[in-house]
């Protein structure tokens, strides 16, 4: 019973999300970038959230895919803000979605998993000061590889 509760629960919040246009988020365990964070950058939706404490690959944003609140007031603000301006807002969603296409979404995560894996590789085959580090420090990247590495 519990699994479907909570199957049925989890149904019921992407079902609220796909509504508003909107989506308020806080930071998750330890202050790390609440996971709430990525399903809304893959919803493609306006982000008000806390300052994010870790970086994020590919320049993502303060200002340009999210809006930063560090009290209550200022969240409300924020959100206010962006329903106040229906033009900005979906400019947002539509970075974020940019974002989650070249970042997040799955083939482009484990792409760029491969090529660090094979980029690792290649350096511990390198024997560190030999005659050859030049020249091996040329290698590239297959190109599928190099594709998703950017």
């Amino acid at each position: 019973m519990l699994g479907s509760e909570r199957e049925a629960s989890r149904r019921e919040f992407l079902r609220r999300v796909r509504e508003h246009p909107v989506c308020v988020t806080s930071h998750g365990l330890n202050g790390s970038n609440g996971f709430r964070l990525a399903e809304y950058v893959a919803f493609s939706w306006a982000i008000v959230c806390e300052p994010l404490r870790y970086a994020l690959p590919g320049a993502f944003a303060p200002g340009e895919h999210y809006l930063a609140y560090t009290t209550p007031e200022e969240c409300v603000a924020r959100v206010a803000w962006l329903f106040d301006r229906p033009d900005w807002r979906d400019e947002m969603a539509r970075r974020n979605w940019e974002w989650h296409s070249s970042w997040q979404r799955p083939d482009r995560l484990a792409l760029r998993l491969v090529a660090l894996t094979w980029a690792a590789g290649q350096e511990q085959r390198r024997p560190r000061g030999s005659p050859d580090d030049r020249a091996s420090a040329g290698q590239e990247l297959p190109s599928a590889l190099r594709a998703a590495s950017s």
